[in-house]
């Protein structure tokens, strides 16, 4: 009796779901389980998702043995609301010649050269926040970063997105402590298949307004070159 019924049951069912009412509520059924299941792994997915947030702190992806060799060419963009600075030059060891298209600069660790009227006279750094060029200065930066993406493309080069409170970076550079509810500063390195550090970008208009380097936007981008190829840096004569 109860195998009848339940034949007769599974054929008003078949029947109900050929009417167009029951063809609406199979519909329904469907696409309710479907955005149930995306519901779900899109849950999962931001506990560990793959490439943009996959958030860690003190990550050790990066390689900077390129630049600490100090053997290189470089750039030096400085993108200051909306003015640009650039500097190009080499260094090699402590020492670097550079110029920023107008003026000729030579450094020797602490000793900062220009040329002005045919003399070397000695001078301050030119550049701003120096201490996010240095390879001491970057590796402390990023250890204290917080670890965000990396991307990495067919030709093996490799992208690192890391980001960094104003916070930390006064304690690093200014070395003052204080307590800021701020937005955070964002750094991005590109590596090629080498891995060897091609640019480094930095976004810190967080701390530059903090420190009244700027009123809306501080970026600066580090760009090397020709590694391990700078045979000498001459003093000045």
């Amino acid at each position: 009796m109860k195998q009848k019924k339940a034949k007769v049951d599974r054929k008003q069912i078949i029947d109900f779901i050929r009417t167009p009412k029951g063809k609406a509520v199979l519909f329904f059924s469907f696409y309710l389980v479907f955005f149930l299941v995306v519901a779900i792994i899109a849950r999962i997915s931001t506990g560990n998702p793959l490439g943009s947030t996959n958030y860690q702190s003190n990550s050790t992806n990066y390689h900077l043995s390129s630049i600490q060799n100090r053997n290189y060419q470089f750039s030096y963009q400085y993108m200051v609301d909306d003015v640009s600075t650039i500097y190009t030059g080499s260094r090699k060891n402590l020492k670097a010649s550079f110029s920023d298209g107008v003026t000729s600069y030579y450094q020797n660790g602490n000793l900062t050269m220009k040329l002005q009227d045919g003399i070397w006279i000695k001078c301050d750094s030119p550049y701003l926040v120096s201490y996010l060029l240095d390879d001491v200065g970057i590796e402390n930066v990023l250890q204290k970063a917080t670890y965000v993406s990396k991307t990495e493309l067919a030709t093996g080069d490799v992208t690192l997105q890391y980001q960094i409170t104003t916070t930390t970076l006064v304690q690093l550079i200014d070395g003052i402590d204080v307590d800021l509810d701020d937005v955070v500063n964002t750094i991005e390195i590109k590596e090629n298949k080498n891995r060897e550090i091609t640019e480094i970008n930095y976004d810190i208009s967080s701390y530059a307004k903090y420190r009244g380097l700027c009123f809306n936007q501080f970026l600066l981008n580090l760009s090397y070159s020709h590694f391990d190829e700078i045979e000498a840096i001459e003093d000045p004569t």
